[in-house]
């Protein structure tokens, strides 16, 4: 006992043991916080760097390239669409390196981005990033006379990504920026969930379909791909929301 009759506090067993536990589960948890944004900002870096890859390549090879150079092909390979030198070294790369900004941000500002798998996040980030070197690339090597399959590169990529986001879309939980932001679903967690896990098989299904249409390249099979993964599961949650 004190002299004021009050216990000391060493009298007091494990006291001053829990405020130390206690001030060092905080200084853990507030380091934990640190870790995860210094991750998310290393992703942002990694990405953008790659997406700078077309300037380079612009900067490379623009002194071989011509006027006038194709950006456009049909299903066959065949040239139907032509652009500037200009747009095709800077206005191009600047478009991709806008879009991916939007969408990491987009998707980094969303207040339930804690129900976006991490996967799923993380391939969404690297999906501009691809499309933009693997367009300038070809666009590049067919300017410069090399004999490019545009078309057969593209799909591969549409159904690579459906086929990959399909897998991870039924652990998608209800957030504003990712899946399928309806009325219907947004306002209904059940909804959701249930339409996620129906849009997984749909997307997967189609990623398929469109992987094997790169080597069949049937004309219509890649808008009725994109429109039945896009417009069926929405038809399904509308049903879900009819019906309950």
């Amino acid at each position: 006992m004190g002299k004021t009759g009050k216990p000391s506090q060493k009298n007091i067993p494990g006291k001053k043991n829990t405020v130390i536990k206690t001030n060092n589960s905080a200084a853990k948890k507030k380091q934990s916080n640190h870790k995860v944004t210094w991750n998310v900002d290393k992703m942002f870096i990694a990405s953008t760097i790659v997406c700078a890859i077309p300037f380079m390549l612009s900067v490379i090879y623009f002194g071989q390239l011509p006027e006038q150079i194709v950006t456009h092909w049909n299903l066959q390979g065949i040239a139907n669409g032509y652009s500037s030198k200009m747009f095709v070294t800077v206005g191009l790369p600047l478009i991709f390196l806008a879009a991916h900004v939007i969408v990491y941000y987009a998707v980094e500002r969303d207040p339930k981005r804690e129900n976006q798998p991490k996967a799923l996040r993380n391939i969404i980030f690297w999906i501009v990033p691809a499309l933009a070197v693997m367009v300038q690339s070809l666009t590049i090597a067919g300017a410069l006379g090399k004999s490019v399959n545009f078309s057969f590169y593209l799909m591969l990529l549409i159904g690579a990504i459906l086929l990959v986001m399909g897998v991870f879309l039924p652990k998608c939980k209800l957030n504003y920026t990712i899946g399928f932001k309806l009325p219907w679903t947004l306002s209904s967690e059940e909804n959701w969930n249930k339409t996620h896990h129906f849009a997984g098989y749909i997307w997967v299904a189609c990623g398929i379909i469109l992987i094997a249409n790169a080597f069949l390249l049937v004309n219509w099979l890649l808008i009725t791909a994109i429109v039945v993964a896009c417009v069926v599961p929405a038809v399904y949650s509308f049903m879900l929301y009819r019906n309950r």
